[in-house]
């Protein structure tokens, strides 16, 4: 938002509707505990959704509001700023940084456009692929941040044309989106699938188990299947630039050429990379029909759940800290790459968090999840497509993680009464999250390639619009097929 005046308006209806919600639940006989959650909630939302105030600043009203009103002890708020998922964050960025001080997220981008790219098509695809797969692993931000230097210079010795037809458009929009796609496939691709992560197993302690290997049986086919659908939109839309003849790429060869051969420190990156992933991925034990894959954690008798994904991040990094690089005047990561953690989004994250405490610990969810009473005779289908739909809208106004925030205490309750297995309507609802494609505002991938100042937001909308249809779409429908038979 950045009309002045506007943003004074929502400024201020912020507090106003939580003074307004506040009053109106406490004259209908609402106990005051559940009546100022909600008013914090209300509060939070606005300002989240219409940016009034900034999202991090406006994340640590939970600090100061439930303290001071009486709903809960400093002592129990504090904690949800420093909750384990958030260290999984931590350790996800950290890693990202030494990928980055290395130059191993080039080399790896690099390799794959010059692997596909012989035609526009092509090097789309590549660009979109190289974004799709390193975001699978490292936070969509960074990852769209760490290629969009690569995909101007691509973009630029490919077509000297103006920004509105030349070939700048399309590849970052393909980065933006394809950054978001590929985050939805791990529990550490994207901050929704963490908060995720947290709120169901506290809510949901002897449900169903998720694991990262579970996560991405499905979440990997939803994300590909996205993937494509992407590409051919884009594809499609841009038809005219995207003729057969070939191209030259002589600048990616030259690129790729100056950074030499694979060095120390980049080998080294790679085997901890792989370590990362054999950790996560067999963190918790592995069911194929009769064929059960023991946990790593069983060869120590670890008991289940002492270690989790944020371990396994967190582990790494510390090790990073003490491998020295070749001159033996470096190591691979530094607390120089510390400083450069955002903050902002830790308080995101543990704002978030707080809320949705105080929401249950007010009991305010089951007042709130009983209105959605109604709902839970519908058709499974039409919920899940109904809650889809909703949650894509919502991320198209608001940040993904805060949108996620704001729904999830509410949602969890209210699938806790259905007869379905929960993870049946979460889990969907999560991957929309990451769904808001149109507006530059929509996600950070999105804010980041339109910065650049090479593609309007008219070009996004036109994109985005199909791409949410498409994400709609195979989001509802592999939940209600493959995730169903998934579990059982």
């Amino acid at each position: 938002m950045r009309n002045p005046l506007i943003k004074k308006i929502f400024l201020l209806l912020g507090p106003i509707l939580a003074l307004l919600v506040y009053g109106l639940m406490t004259s209908n006989g609402s106990d005051s505990l559940p009546s100022k959650a909600a008013a914090l909630l209300v509060w939070m939302a606005v300002w989240w959704v219409s940016e009034a105030v900034n999202l991090y600043v406006t994340s640590l009203l939970p600090i100061i509001f439930l303290p001071l009103t009486g709903v809960m002890k400093m002592e129990d708020v504090a904690p949800n700023y420093m909750n384990e998922v958030i260290f999984l964050f931590i350790g996800g960025f950290l890693f990202a940084y030494a990928l980055e001080k290395w130059n191993l997220h080039n080399r790896i981008a690099l390799n794959i456009i010059l692997k596909t790219g012989k035609t526009p098509s092509s090097v789309l695809f590549g660009v979109m692929f190289s974004a799709y797969f390193i975001s699978m692993w490292i936070n969509n931000t960074a990852t769209t941040a760490m290629l969009i230097p690569a995909v101007l210079a691509i973009s630029g010795q490919i077509s000297k044309e103006d920004n509105e037809h030349g070939i700048a458009a399309p590849l970052l929009i393909g980065l933006a989106f394809s950054a978001s796609i590929g985050g939805m496939a791990t529990f550490i691709g994207t901050a929704p699938n963490m908060i995720f992560l947290k709120e169901y197993t506290a809510a949901f302690p002897d449900g169903t188990p998720i694991s990262f290997a579970s996560w991405m049986a499905f979440g990997v086919p939803v994300s590909f299947l996205l993937f494509l659908g992407c590409f051919y939109v884009l594809k499609w839309q841009y038809r005219k630039l995207f003729t057969s003849q070939n191209i030259d790429l002589s600048q990616c060869k030259k690129d790729l050429e100056n950074l030499g051969p694979l060095r120390y420190e980049e080998k080294w990156m790679i085997f901890f990379f792989v370590l990362s992933f054999l950790g996560w991925f067999f963190l918790k034990e592995i069911k194929i029909g009769s064929l059960v894959i023991p946990s790593w954690t069983n060869i120590f008798s670890l008991p289940p759940k002492m270690v989790t994904e944020s371990t396994v991040a967190m582990f790494i990094v510390f090790v990073l800290f003490f491998i020295p690089s070749k001159n033996k005047a470096d190591r691979l990561i530094t607390w120089k790459e510390v400083k450069k953690l955002p903050v902002g989004i830790i308080f995101l994250f543990g704002g978030g968090f707080a809320l949705s405490k105080a929401v249950d610990v007010t009991e305010l969810d089951l007042s709130m999840a009983s209105l959605l009473s109604n709902w839970a005779s519908i058709s499974p289908w039409l919920l899940v497509l109904l809650l889809v739909i909703f949650m894509t809208v919502l991320s198209e106004f608001a940040s993904n993680t805060a949108s996620l925030q704001l729904v999830f205490p509410v949602l969890v309750t209210f699938v806790g009464h259905l007869s379905a297995d929960p993870l049946v309507v979460l889990i969907p609802v999560t991957l929309a999250a990451s769904c808001g494609f149109m507006l530059p505002i929509a996600t950070p991938p999105n804010t980041i390639v339109f910065g650049s100042e090479k593609i309007t937001s008219s070009q996004m909308i036109r994109a985005g619009f199909w791409v949410d249809i498409l994400g709609i779409t195979i989001i509802t429908l592999i939940s209600m097929t493959l995730l169903q038979w998934m579990l059982g």
